[in-house]
């Protein structure tokens, strides 16, 4: 017996560190598994919008506002008669806003928001309004490292967000070339 105790003392050892290392591998989140998406603004869909303004901060004077006239069953340009945008594709990015989502938030820490380019108003910046008056804000900082997504701020909140790339480029690109502007 004391011959065979040290044998069984080692594949007991060997036992628990592989029922380690099972547990510890069972937790890890793949690499390829996508991260999970938070809605940054919970319960909202695109139907509840009123009004959207995209805009660079170095020159807000350049903002796009589109609006929606009830009236009308449209989305319009402030001022218009008429709607003079393609609905379909106002109607995409109403949806890009309101299914918005983030990978993960995570406190300014000591050096703010300006560490993340959410300082002075960020890079890019959109806002939109709910039929019953709610106001909403992405703003958008630096890139992140990997370049994969952009550092946000939702709503003025005391929070850094990660937003993927697609959804905010996206926003930028109808800012710089609004397609649905109709000739």
């Amino acid at each position: 017996m004391r011959r065979q105790w040290p044998v069984l003392a080692s594949i007991l050892i060997v036992v628990v560190v592989l029922g380690l290392i099972y547990l510890r591998d069972s937790r890890r989140v793949p690499a390829d598994q996508p991260a999970t998406q938070i809605p940054a603004f919970p319960q909202l869909t695109n139907t509840d919008m009123r009004s959207v303004r995209l805009m660079d901060p170095a020159v807000p004077q350049d903002a796009l506002v589109i609006a929606y006239r009830s009236s009308l069953q449209a989305w319009t340009l402030p001022g218009d008669d008429g709607p003079d945008l393609d609905q379909e594709q106002v109607d995409v990015l109403v949806t890009v806003l309101a299914r918005m989502t983030f990978v993960d938030s995570m406190a300014p820490g000591e050096a703010g928001f300006a560490s993340y380019g959410l300082a002075n108003g960020g890079r890019f910046v959109a806002e939109f309004t709910t039929q019953n008056g709610v106001e909403h804000r992405l703003r958008v900082g630096n890139l992140t490292p990997d370049e994969r997504s952009y550092y946000v701020r939702i709503d003025e909140l005391d929070r850094v967000s990660i937003i993927e790339r697609e959804r905010i480029d996206l926003l930028m690109f109808v800012l710089r070339q609004p397609t649905f502007l109709m000739p």
